[in-house]
């Protein structure tokens, strides 16, 4: 696995590790994900703004980009190729797409506007 910023994942749970590594293997091998945010304390995650029942909390989502490609086409690549993921957002501003495996939130898909999430 090509994983810039891996020392995001720490704290992040065994199940979301190996949804990364299903999306990891679904792209050729040269292809690098760069993990923008993964395992957030509750005091950090308050700090950003983050919301009270992120999933970020728990070790179970992470917000990630890969170069060059647009993030309307890596959610669809989650979608595809992650069997357990549930959440699928992209933030079309800011050009990442959050994925996580959070089953207590049942599946779900959204973006991001200007002017925060929208279904």
């Amino acid at each position: 696995m090509i994983i810039d910023n891996a020392h995001k994942l720490q704290g992040c749970r065994k199940e979301l590790k190996e949804a990364l590594n299903q999306l990891d293997r679904s792209y050729p091998h040269h292809i690098k994900i760069h993990i923008n945010s993964g395992y957030r304390s509750p005091e950090y995650n308050k700090q950003i703004g983050g919301s009270e029942t992120s999933s970020h909390i728990k070790g179970l989502a992470v917000d990630i980009h890969i170069d060059d490609i647009h993030p309307f086409k890596v959610a669809a690549q989650i979608m595809t190729h992650v069997k357990e993921f549930c959440g699928v957002g992209v933030d079309v501003y800011a050009d990442y797409v959050h994925f996580d495996v959070d089953k207590s939130k049942g599946r779900r898909y959204w973006t991001y506007g200007k002017n925060g999430k929208t279904s």
